[in-house]
């Protein structure tokens, strides 16, 4: 899969390095480089938005055209950089992966993001849409907590 990444910082930088350790070609593209913007975003089967909210506005002017029809899946928000490099655990079972939120209307899109979550090591937890994706904000008490998914689904979802 080619796998565009708007956003070479912490994160998007963390999840370009863990795509391509999976086998995926990654377009790696941030503020510098306008051109890659635009490549990464065409050219890619799946778009990667990371960068701070604030930012957002000093994206080009076309970026919206580019994405235009897009299905959205917010993911990769709840976890620092840190943990998301270094505790993926790929063929381990489910209960001994960390959990990595995602939330959004699309199932089809929610499940290819929910494979790449699984091939890089963690267990995806789905939230449901993207009006319920507030549980993944900061203040919830899953955003920034790494902790496996039985314990996540748990915080989701308390008896």
């Amino acid at each position: 899969m080619r796998i565009g990444i708007i956003g070479s910082g912490r994160i998007g930088g963390t999840l370009g390095r863990l795509f391509e350790a999976a086998g995926h070609e990654v377009l790696l593209a941030n503020s510098r480089g306008e051109p890659y913007t635009v490549e990464a975003a065409a050219d890619a089967d799946l778009l990667v938005l990371a960068i701070p909210l604030h930012a957002i506005t000093s994206l080009p002017a076309y970026t919206a055209e580019t994405l235009a029809g897009a299905r959205v899946v917010k993911a990769f928000n709840t976890m620092d950089y840190r943990p998301l490099g270094s505790e993926g655990k790929p063929g381990a079972p489910r209960e001994e992966r960390l959990a990595i939120f995602l939330g959004g209307d699309d199932e089809e899109a929610k499940r290819q993001v929910a494979e790449l979550i699984d091939e890089i090591g963690f267990a995806p937890v789905d939230t449901g849409s993207l009006a319920d994706s507030a549980r993944q904000e900061p203040g919830a008490p899953v955003f920034n907590a790494p902790m496996p998914a039985p314990e996540a689904e748990r915080a989701l979802h308390p008896a």
